[in-house]
């Protein structure tokens, strides 16, 4: 289901949607009922990638649905606004895709230097711990 975003070099990194939602299922964040969405297509059943573009002199994100054809397909950062850094567009694209799956922008890591780390206990009582270098960015 997820594509593999075009924000690291290496073809085998985990997709950036991927950490996003793995995150939050760590972090029981993802509810059984969707909540409601921005448009009928964007919800999280349709969610297809995040991708970070470099637009003029700054950075978007944007976030690919799959949606029948001649219904727009993307949501995103403003182009006209792009950010100054790719991480800058990486977490705001993450809190666009929480606000769509969860209903809260709440990002459900945290970012320790450049490590991204999810703690948090199993509703078994085991502790979860997820720490992944930060997305890099291509050459």
């Amino acid at each position: 289901m997820f594509m593999n975003d075009a924000f690291t070099a290496d073809p085998h990194a985990t997709p950036l949607l991927e950490i996003i939602l793995t995150a939050l299922e760590a972090k029981e964040r993802i509810p059984d009922v969707p909540p409601a969405s921005l448009a009928p297509q964007f919800t999280r059943d349709a969610l297809l990638a995040l991708t970070i573009d470099e637009v003029g002199d700054g950075w978007v994100a944007n976030i690919a649905f799959d949606v029948p054809p001649g219904h727009p397909d993307t949501v995103g950062t403003p182009d006209a606004y792009p950010l100054p850094t790719r991480r800058d567009a990486f977490l705001a694209g993450a809190m666009i895709v929480c606000e769509i799956v969860s209903g809260s922008p709440e990002l459900p890591f945290v970012v320790d230097a450049d490590q991204l780390m999810v703690v948090t206990v199993r509703p078994d009582g085991t502790p979860f711990l997820m720490s992944r270098p930060f997305p890099r960015q291509l050459a």
